[in-house]
């Protein structure tokens, strides 16, 4: 499972999906003229909270005939006065448990949870940085935009919000080359924005490295206006920094498996000094110190816990990398 989640994290991509491949599907014309395409995330900066939810299944066949089934599941929550968000992307694969990566910003405290990255740190808090690389994949990435074509019906109430119900007359997707797909969508009638979406398409798709053929359907909902709330869960009671310590100018973060990358502001040699130091005060036993110039390694242990800690000297600053147990 950890093989697949660093898919996730280090490709920006989810079991081998390629992002890359951003293109206009072509579908029928619907009976009224398609509006101006708007993106999934649309009229959002209206509310102060929301939730969001999606789950993506897909069913077929890899290259060499063999059945591929994969479901992609997605969850955001977003309460703007309280300053706090979380974000969650979550493998499921037969016979497999799920491999879940999310991201929870509380304030100027970020904090990674996933025990697929390290069973002794399921849940590390980061100090502020300057720049926070985007590793949770978000189904916005995926279906990149759309328009609205024919309406469908009168104006209704979804989850008691006035809503009009459309086809969608162009999508725009980020998974493949389907040959057909059919998807409809509920809007906010004030704010135009998604309420519900749906949908499948047939094609090819890269899915876990594979060029596989099959059936992508998807389910989209926005949900909790106004009442929603974000909390730390139980993997982050009593977390303090003592356990994993960063006496360091962090610019951006990262993760690949269970290694953290760090870009820091500190030359090499600083930041070896500042780590070991905080390492010992922190009660961690030095196991192993070696390095001079470009690159130091410092190894510590603390009940039963190991770190290795790699630095390298960059042009502007250095890079840290702990591999967590």
């Amino acid at each position: 499972m950890k093989r697949f989640l660093q898919m996730l994290i280090a490709c920006f991509s989810i079991l081998g999906v390629t992002l890359a491949c951003a293109l206009d599907t072509p579908t029928p014309s619907p009976s009224v003229s398609t509006q101006q395409e708007q993106s999934i995330y649309r009229g959002l900066n209206a509310f102060s909270s929301y939730r969001r939810q999606a789950t993506i299944l897909f069913k077929g066949q890899d290259e060499n005939g063999a059945p591929l089934e994969v479901q992609m599941d997605f969850l955001e929550e977003v309460n703007r006065d309280e300053q706090a968000q979380h974000r969650m992307s979550r493998i499921v694969l037969p016979n497999l448990p799920p491999g879940s990566f999310e991201l929870y910003q509380m304030g100027d405290r970020q904090y990674l949870v996933s025990s697929e990255i390290s069973a002794s740190f399921p849940c590390i808090m980061l100090p502020q940085v300057t720049e926070q690389e985007d590793n949770v994949l978000k189904f916005d990435n995926l279906f990149e935009g759309l328009s609205l074509g024919e309406k469908l019906g009168t104006r209704t109430t979804f989850n008691g919000i006035e809503a009009d119900h459309f086809r969608v007359g162009n999508l725009r997707l980020s998974l493949g080359t389907p040959q057909q797909w059919n998807a409809e969508v509920w809007v906010d009638a004030q704010h135009s924005t998604v309420l519900y979406f749906k949908g499948s398409a047939e094609g090819e798709f890269a899915i876990e490295g594979h060029a596989a053929k099959g059936t992508l359907s998807w389910e989209y909902y926005l949900l909790d206006l106004q009442n929603t709330h974000v909390s730390l869960p139980k993997e982050c009671d009593n977390l303090t920094l003592k356990d994993l310590p960063l006496p360091l100018k962090i610019l951006s973060a990262g993760w690949q498996g269970s290694q953290l990358t760090l870009k820091i502001a500190q030359s090499a040699q600083e930041a070896v000094n500042e780590l070991r130091n905080a390492l010992v005060q922190s009660g961690w036993e030095l196991t192993a110190d070696a390095g001079t110039g470009e690159v130091f390694t410092l190894s510590a242990t603390k009940e039963g816990k190991v770190l290795q800690i790699t630095i390298r000297s960059l042009e502007k600053g250095s890079q840290v990398e702990i591999n967590l147990p």
